[in-house]
C-alpha cells in the first residue's frame, strides 16, 4: 500500500469518527470488527432511513437491513447475474 493510499485511509477515519462523535481508534475498531464479518459500515444517510423505520415500528434496524438484504438477493442479484452473463457473451 503506497502513502497515499494510507493518507487517504487516514482522512476516512478521521472524518467518519467526527461525523460519529468517536474516537480514530473505536471507529478503526468497529470498522475491523465490521469487515471481519462482512459487514460494510452503511453510510450515515444510507442508514437513516432504517434507523426512522426502527423508531416508528420498534422493528430493529439491523433486522430490517437484513431483510431487506435477503430480499436483494432473491429477487434483484440472479436478474443481474443473467444480464452480466448475456453481456458477456454478447461482447
Amino acid at each position: 500500500m503506497n502513502d497515499a493510499t494510507l493518507e487517504r485511509l487516514r482522512t476516512i477515519v478521521k472524518d467518519k469518527a467526527a461525523e460519529m462523535g468517536w474516537k480514530p481508534d473505536d471507529v478503526l475498531a468497529l470498522a475491523a470488527s465490521a469487515f471481519a464479518n462482512g459487514n460494510p459500515i452503511l453510510d450515515t444517510n444510507k442508514l437513516k432511513p432504517f434507523q426512522q423505520y426502527e423508531a416508528q415500528t420498534g422493528k430493529r434496524a439491523e433486522d430490517a437491513i437484513h431483510e431487506a438484504l435477503d430480499e436483494y438477493a432473491d429477487c434483484c442479484l440472479p436478474v443481474l447475474v443473467e444480464e452480466l452473463a448475456a453481456q458477456t457473451k454478447l461482447a
